[in-house]
């Protein structure tokens, strides 16, 4: 069982550091699933 978040623009829109800080507050909250874009539409 995955509970996971949307976090479609994270690779994107983020920094390193903010990349470190989503995932550490996801973990925390029992996160183990993230999904994202590998490609975005306007870029």
């Amino acid at each position: 069982l995955l509970a996971g978040d949307t976090a479609w623009a994270l690779p994107w829109r983020a920094t390193v550091e903010q990349c470190r800080i989503y995932a550490a507050d996801r973990q925390a909250k029992g996160f183990s699933a993230t999904r994202l874009m590998t490609v975005q539409p306007d870029m």
